[in-house]
């Protein structure tokens, strides 16, 4: 049988086209194993990294469970669990350090309202906010609105805190649309839902405050606060911060003493005329951060673990782990 020009040609074209088809779908399946591979890769990466970064845990645990063995009286920065983690690996480094997360203002000691006037936490959190280093730093007027604005969030009810408060109404109107949680906070990156929260101020606050124990309570450690914390100290008919200079001065009789161990401080030099409020403070902690992360095949992984320490069972539990954010 004898085909004709037009029939030889359109079978060439049929042949290239087949081809071409082939081709492509060869070069389609080859990236899409790529994809595949490289997917599968680092699965295998994040989890052999993150392996490293629960393993840091039982380093955490030791340190505490040893600080309860010298039964100190305090919790400081001189003590056992204060070690920074530095360990080379095969693949790179882990390194990490464990927090006091009570030597930081929980938010959620925010909630509980006093009929009249702030709390002691809320004129801490005012006077916090007023120490913090902002391209337009706040006065105490700027400092009671967000610490309202804050409460409102916290609280059950759908009444706005005057001034600066903010509930359905405000939330319900804003850009992205949310709504009041009315709930304790579970992380310090919920503030930037929060009304007059930027984030510069939240910022500012993460190395000052924390959200643990969730729903508020235990004390916040003179010992381990920051310099801001110490400042946010003062006498209860006050929401101006205390002096950088008295602040100062508590640091240095913590460190002169590793640690203090009782509020007889409030009561010598300028802090007789001062009066400081000493409801809620302490000089021991149960609650830790670990903040660990390891270069892992040259790519960072991240993984914040908040410890509960109980001195009187001698037993440490991991009770919340973040990938991405901290406590």
């Amino acid at each position: 049988m004898k085909f004709s020009s037009k029939q030889r040609g359109a079978a060439l074209i049929i042949a290239l086209m087949v081809v071409s088809i082939v081709a492509m779908l060869a070069i389609t399946l080859g990236n899409d194993f790529l994809v595949i591979s490289k997917r599968v890769q680092h699965q295998l990466y994040s989890q052999q990294a993150y392996t490293y970064l629960y393993g840091a845990e039982g380093f955490a645990r030791k340190w505490l469970l040893d600080d309860i063995a010298e039964d100190n009286a305090s919790d400081s920065a001189f003590d056992r669990w204060n070690t920074a983690i530095d360990i080379p690996t095969e693949q790179g480094i882990l390194s990490g350090q464990l927090i006091d997360l009570q030597g930081r203002i929980n938010l959620n000691d925010l909630m509980a309202t006093p009929k009249k006037g702030y709390s002691e936490a809320q004129k801490r959190f005012i006077r916090l906010l007023q120490t913090l280093e902002l391209k337009q730093p706040l006065d105490q007027l700027a400092a009671e609105e967000v610490c309202n604005a804050l409460i409102d969030w916290l609280d059950v009810n759908d009444t706005e805190t005057i001034p600066g408060g903010a509930e359905s109404l405000f939330y319900n109107e804003s850009e992205p649309y949310t709504r009041a949680a009315n709930q304790a906070m579970v992380r310090v990156s919920e503030l930037r839902l929060i009304k007059g929260v930027d984030e510069e101020l939240l910022a500012a606050l993460r190395p000052n405050v924390t959200v643990w124990p969730i729903g508020g309570g235990g004390v916040l450690n003179i010992n381990t606060a920051p310099l801001k914390v110490l400042q946010s100290l003062n006498a209860e008919n006050s929401l101006q911060p205390l002096s950088e200079i008295d602040a100062q001065y508590i640091v240095e009789q913590r460190e002169s003493q590793e640690g203090l161990e009782d509020d007889s401080i409030f009561k010598q030099g300028s802090f007789k005329e001062v009066k400081i409020n000493t409801d809620g403070l302490g000089y021991t902690s149960d609650y830790f951060m670990l903040s660990m992360e390891t270069l892992f095949v040259d790519q960072w992984f991240r993984l914040y673990s908040v410890l509960y320490r109980n001195s009187e069972t001698k037993t440490i539990r991991v009770i919340a782990r973040n990938k991405r954010d901290s406590f």
